[in-house]
């Protein structure tokens, strides 16, 4: 049984080396299809299409995270000006009960100051979350005009030969 399976598997390998060194001792030459520029052209405009939509994907998410972003900074500047005002009342109140110079007066304006302080960074950080959904909002555009122009592209290469 195995002497047979061993016949077989030999003389499918001499025939199999026989029709190859046939072929190759038949033709060297080797037709190659190259492009043409129209199918150049074409691949390349699908390619960029592909890639603007991409980066129309990618803007539209990162606008999208800033949205979320600068509604979340938003809070906390209201948060933050909320405790102000609030930490104002207190000091006032505590003006009043313990006199100016008290300890717990001098401890209501340093925890006043660190508020207004991290309001301020809030609001910072807010107008430059703002401003990078701005950039967003103008690259998908840019984006779009992109994709639309390839598209345009690739319907004229396809409509021109």
């Amino acid at each position: 049984m195995l002497k047979i399976v061993i016949q077989r598997s030999l003389s499918a390998f001499a025939l199999t080396a026989a029709l190859a060194f046939g072929a190759s001792a038949q033709s060297t030459t080797t037709t190659t299809t190259t492009p043409t520029p129209q199918q150049t052209d074409i691949q390349k405009d699908k390619a960029d299409i592909r890639k603007d939509k991409t980066d129309l994907i990618n803007d539209r998410a990162d606008v999208k995270a800033d949205t979320v972003t600068i509604a979340n900074e938003k809070q906390a500047v209201s948060d933050d000006r909320a405790q102000a005002t609030a930490a104002e009342a207190k000091l006032d109140a505590d003006k009043k009960t313990f006199g100016a110079g008290s300890p717990q007066v001098k401890q209501d304006q340093a925890d006043l100051k660190a508020l207004r302080s991290t309001s301020h960074k809030d609001e910072h950080a807010l107008d430059k979350t703002q401003k990078d959904t701005h950039k967003d909002v103008k690259d998908a555009r840019l984006d779009k005009t992109d994709l639309r122009h390839d598209r345009r592209d690739l319907h004229h290469d396809r409509t021109a030969h």
